[in-house]
């Protein structure tokens, strides 16, 4: 795990299992405002789409960190503007079963917004997802595109 990663789970006092359940503690606030290297982190979950990883570690690490970055979605306007469609589906894949279900409803605009091969598939495996906010981004998206 990046550096990076390590400083925001000892900085937040969780684990990435402990925020893929219970999410961000409240007392820390916005904290990609009060985390001291929030730039950092988003900048190296970049320099590995720049690089385009495909390893199992980075892509676990992008997509960790495209869950702590939540609603800003840097990392997921930076997937769908450049990773390659090898990357960008690799992430997919790897993403649609990650224990961070802010990762994953993310995962779901990835894959409408760069309309993936299997988008169909993908989409509605997400629409079937335990996480009711993951299942709503999904089905949502679902019906705008029948829409068009």
């Amino acid at each position: 795990m990046c550096n990076w990663l390590d400083l925001f789970w000892e900085w937040s006092g969780m684990t990435p299992e402990k925020y893929s359940t219970e999410g961000m503690n409240q007392n820390k606030g916005k904290f990609e405002d009060e985390f001291p290297f929030f730039q950092e982190l988003i900048s190296y979950a970049i320099d590995l789409i720049n690089n385009n990883a495909l390893d199992e570690v980075s892509v676990d690490e992008i997509i960790i960190i495209m869950a702590l970055d939540n609603e800003c979605e840097n990392v997921l306007e930076y997937i769908v503007d450049n990773s390659s469609d090898e990357q960008t589906k690799r992430i997919i894949e790897y993403g649609i079963g990650h224990s961070q279900y802010n990762a994953r409803w993310q995962i779901a605009e990835l894959i409408f917004r760069r309309r993936s091969t299997d988008f169909w598939r993908y989409l509605s495996k997400l629409s079937l997802d335990n996480h009711p906010y993951v299942r709503r981004r999904a089905l949502n998206l679902i019906n705008q595109q029948k829409k068009v």
